[in-house]
């Protein structure tokens, strides 16, 4: 059998919507628009070591919301206007998951770094 009708046979992975991961998903992404609007607030209010903590508390969120977007088979936004379906092919859904786990990496470091100086 040829190798691309074997690829296009394949049945494709269909994630399992667990219950409780749905509803961690929806808190995550409440937990990141509080610590935006924290962002807002603080940083209206002068105080800026307090703005930089909430900020990468929102990336290390929304990083994980990302994570779990992909685990749950939900369409992965990576930016404003761009997104990858829920449909889209293995390695393209492989490449969302790795952009959640950079922005996810990058605010658990960069968390770390402001709160231990």
């Amino acid at each position: 059998m040829n190798l691309a009708v074997r690829v296009i046979l394949q049945p494709r992975y269909v994630a399992r919507k667990i219950p409780s991961l749905v509803k961690f998903r929806k808190v995550v992404f409440g937990l990141s628009v509080i610590s935006l609007f924290l962002f807002f607030l603080l940083h209206y209010l002068g105080h800026s070591k307090e703005s930089l903590i909430s900020v990468y508390v929102f990336i290390f969120f929304w990083g994980i919301e990302k994570c779990l977007s992909w685990k749950l088979g939900y369409k992965i936004g990576i930016g404003p206007m761009v997104a990858i379906p829920s449909n889209a092919d293995r390695k393209l859904r492989l490449l969302g998951l790795v952009w959640g786990l950079l922005f996810l990496s990058i605010g658990v470091f960069n968390l770390f770094k402001v709160v231990a100086t």
